[in-house]
């Protein structure tokens, strides 16, 4: 009897251990899964950028700022745990590539209880877009979300009003579609200069006196071009926006890279098909010398990695040395 009880202490002690192992075990796979999520975001001066981009098969962009909080998705070619958890989508154009995930994301977002997203598109996408998320709730039959989708039109030019103290602004673009880039702005409070030298306890009561002691401004933070043509950056056919190359962190096709003809020939082709060629960046590096941060997205699928960083690090300007960046993360993951 004695050697029963021993047995069964022995055996209780082997589940605890077996279970303790298991949470251990569970919990490094937990941490490797997240540190290999925490690897898909570049960190980019103030801000962590996951860019999936291959032109012609998918294109999101998410924006995160650790600082305060502040996120937002340029396009939704591609839905995953990086854009899901994104409340406002920002959309440049109607190739599939750019939007054709909408659905998904709507159906991802109410699968993890999430409330639904806000859509941003040019005005003539809002009729197919709505439509296209109808169809797919008549097929799925489970995702009401989609019936409803909160899809709204922006003109150039026109303020768009995001979370926390941000705000976008579209622009026109380039394409051989209808398309717009965004503008996104920070607002914050400064204090007058008519008051700088008061003391604090002074200007505190000012305020309690209903006196308005603050300007604010509005900081241009990034910018997204979305399919374009380098002409975008040169008042052809559009007017470019005066913060455009002013902003903290532009994020820019760059389709394509190719050596293989002279300059002009490269610009003509890639213009033939609405986009940009590296080469009209580099040789206008001038243009961005109030630019902190560029973000190079969009490559063609037909050039690997390798290819890629050789052609943008082997002839970069130096005034550009230290402010391009490359998104190669499609490419690294794609199948």
């Amino acid at each position: 009897m004695f050697r029963k009880a021993v047995n069964r202490l022995l055996n209780r002690a082997r589940v605890v251990l077996a279970s303790k192992r298991s949470v251990k075990f569970n919990h490094n796979i937990f941490c490797r899964r997240m540190a290999c999520t925490d690897s898909v975001y570049k960190d980019i001066g103030e801000f962590r950028v996951f860019a999936w981009s291959i032109s012609g098969i998918e294109t999101s962009v998410v924006i995160k700022k650790p600082a305060d909080g502040f996120s937002c998705c340029f396009d939704m070619g591609y839905s995953n745990r990086q854009t899901v958890s994104c409340d406002d989508v920002l959309i440049s154009h109607g190739h599939m590539d750019h939007i054709a995930a909408v659905p998904q994301h709507i159906k991802k977002r109410e699968l993890q209880g999430l409330r639904p997203a806000s859509y941003y598109v040019p005005e003539h996408l809002i009729q197919p877009l709505t439509e296209a998320c109808s169809q797919f709730y008549i097929m799925s039959e489970n995702t009401p979300h989609l019936k409803t989708p909160q899809i709204y039109a922006v003109k150039p030019d026109e303020k768009i009003k995001l979370r926390r103290s941000y705000h976008a602004v579209a622009f026109p673009t380039v394409h051989r579609v209808k398309s717009q880039g965004y503008m996104v702005y920070h607002t914050k409070r400064t204090l007058k200069s008519e008051f700088m030298e008061l003391p604090p306890k002074e200007i505190g009561a000012m305020v309690q006196k209903g006196v308005n002691v603050h300007d604010r401004i509005s900081i241009p933070e990034i910018a997204y071009t979305g399919d374009t043509t380098f002409e975008v950056f040169t008042n052809s056919p559009y007017t470019t926006p005066a913060d455009l190359l002013k902003v903290k962190l532009l994020i820019v096709e760059a389709t394509y890279m190719n050596d293989d003809c002279d300059y002009d020939e490269r610009v003509s082709q890639a213009r033939q098909w609405g986009h940009i060629h590296l080469s009209e960046i580099y040789e206008n590096a001038e243009l961005f010398k109030d630019v902190e941060n560029i973000l190079l997205i969009h490559m063609s699928d037909k050039y690997s990695v390798k290819y890629i960083e050789e052609k943008v690090y082997e002839n970069i300007p130096e005034s550009l040395q230290n402010k391009i960046h490359i998104s190669t993360l499609a490419k690294d993951r794609y199948i």
